[in-house]
């Protein structure tokens, strides 16, 4: 997810999430069509599934909450299943201080995705828990590795106040250092502010990019040395060009496949319209510099205006403040 305020500068790193508004939308020609950014073109769900058999690493960006996109998460992963893989689950929405406690849970032989979920307060972090739940399910029920792939809002706040080079030793620093040129950056600073509607203060910017990237990063650091893997996150973790695959060690020769799962918008019918900003928003869409391998389209859960919702959620922090 891209940061979110909750309350200026002493809350730089939250990742605050808007709340989930699912309705039924009207037919939209887009909706579950398949578009191969590489090769300008549709293609079929099964050609896409093939590719996703073969890859070594699969990033499945979403927009959080949006059943259809977790439905098309768990057809992925029950492909997979269906071949025999056994790949690592990387999730977000689980922090890298959860993971100690999600191994002893899976160690006692705790089998129950809610007790698991409960164990680590996910709920707590604003995450729409029942949408992740039969993900986590079948990863426990086939014994795949669960991995903990996000840094906690307590590290990020620490990254946007004090600075990435004294985090884990200077280790994500060392993965960030010279892996996104500036024309990248820009476009991530842009989709910041974007996100922000407008409420962020310049002074701020560079902070929360720099916890942007130390997530994106921390994530690449996860699915290394794993082998067969699936990251379920953001869409805007999973972009080529300055996401999760940046940071990637040896991308090129693990087959490295990214997918955004994308909300379709009233009135555009247009595939290649929709390149721009795709899922997360932002960056160059052509074939060479795409931002994604594949679109995935599915309905919208959020029908309404999002700024209109954040530009809400700031008003009632500051009458809690106020009060």
């Amino acid at each position: 997810m891209i940061v979110r305020l909750s309350g200026f500068i002493s809350s730089l790193a939250a990742a605050l999430l808007l709340p989930v508004c699912v309705s039924a939308a009207p037919a939209h020609p887009l909706i579950d069509r398949v578009w191969d950014v590489r090769e300008g073109r549709a293609v079929e769900a099964a050609a896409l599934f093939g590719r996703i058999e073969r890859a070594g690493i699969a990033l499945l960006g979403e927009a959080h909450g949006n059943p259809a996109h977790h439905a098309l998460q768990l057809q992925v992963l029950q492909r997979l299943d269906a071949q025999g893989r056994q790949p690592s689950l990387v999730f977000e929405i689980f922090d890298r201080e959860d993971q100690p406690t999600i191994d002893r849970l899976r160690a006692e032989g705790v089998r129950e995705a809610d007790r698991l979920a409960e164990a680590v307060d996910v709920a707590a972090r604003g995450w729409d828990w029942p949408q992740y739940r039969p993900l986590v399910q079948l990863a426990l029920d086939r014994g795949w590795p669960i991995v903990a792939g996000n840094l906690s809002r307590t590290d990020a706040r620490r990254i946007a106040t004090e600075g990435i080079a004294g985090f884990e030793g200077g280790r994500l620093a060392a993965r960030m250092r010279d892996r996104l040129e500036t024309t990248a950056r820009e476009r991530l600073e842009d989709r910041i502010m974007e996100a922000h509607c407008g409420h962020l203060p310049r002074t701020h910017l560079a902070a929360m990019t720099d916890v942007q990237q130390a997530r994106d990063a921390y994530m690449a650091g996860r699915l290394d040395g794993i082998g067969d893997a699936v990251l379920i996150a953001g869409a805007g973790h999973v972009r080529i060009d300055y996401g999760v695959p940046r940071y990637l060690e040896g991308a090129a020769e693990r087959a490295v496949l990214s997918i955004a799962f994308v909300e379709v918008r009233e009135g555009e019918h247009d595939a290649a319209a929709y390149l721009d900003h795709a899922g997360d928003g932002g960056g160059d869409g052509d074939a060479a510099g795409a931002v994604y391998d594949y679109l995935w389209f599915t309905p919208r859960s959020l029908p309404e205006d999002p700024c209109a919702h954040f530009a809400e959620q700031l008003e009632r922090m500051r009458q809690r403040v106020s009060q």
